[in-house]
């Protein structure tokens, strides 16, 4: 992504990739108030004249409410074409497709939707039983991930994921206190650091 202009039209070394707009638009819906305004299907404003918007995401149409959208941007430049970044949840899980230069971006993000809801799952990752901590002394204590964390990965793949633990030295072992933090290991490399807590 390498932006030249503030507004997004068309402009020579001002480009952008579905990658870079799909994680841009996934950090913009963390933000409550941007969620809202982007699943809004109508809008009135009322001033010396009255403005009727309606929002150009047709995926937000009630005949389209079985896919689950609630966003996100629709777009056209002479460069980029008809496009959309789009997101529905189901069941509490949000997918976000990007489709750029289409004949109908509505019908080609219900795919992807499609696709990749009946493809992929999210997969919760735990700690095995055996995976404790030691207070130093001989005194050992079960622990847990600080909050739950998810994989999407798709269906037919079989992870299995081997958890490294890095203990943080001293403290008192007490629950729910930060005791370190493990990572997962898989054939496609390894995640992230997440922190652990005594249980």
């Amino acid at each position: 992504t390498h932006f030249v202009n503030p507004h997004g039209l068309d402009e020579d070394g001002h480009y952008s990739s579905a990658y870079d707009l799909a994680v841009t638009a996934r950090k913009a819906m963390e933000n409550p108030v941007f969620a809202k305004m982007v699943a809004t299907r109508s809008w009135t404003i009322r001033a010396s004249r009255t403005f009727y918007l309606i929002n150009s995401n047709f995926l937000l149409r009630p005949q389209n409410e079985s896919i689950g959208a609630d966003g996100i941007k629709t777009g056209f430049t002479d460069d980029a074409g008809d496009s959309i970044v789009a997101s529905a949840t189901r069941d509490g899980r949000r997918v976000i497709v990007v489709a750029l230069d289409t004949a109908d971006r509505t019908a080609e993000a219900i795919k992807l939707f499609n696709y990749a809801f009946a493809s992929f799952q999210w997969v919760e990752l735990a700690l095995p039983p055996y995976l404790v901590i030691s207070d130093g002394n001989g005194k050992l204590r079960p622990i847990a991930l600080k909050e739950p964390r998810f994989e999407y990965l798709a269906k037919w793949e079989n992870r299995r994921f081997i958890p490294v633990l890095k203990q943080d030295g001293g403290g008192e072992l007490q629950p729910g206190k930060p005791a370190g933090s493990v990572r997962f290991w898989n054939a496609q490399g390894v995640l992230p650091e997440i922190p652990v807590v005594v249980r």
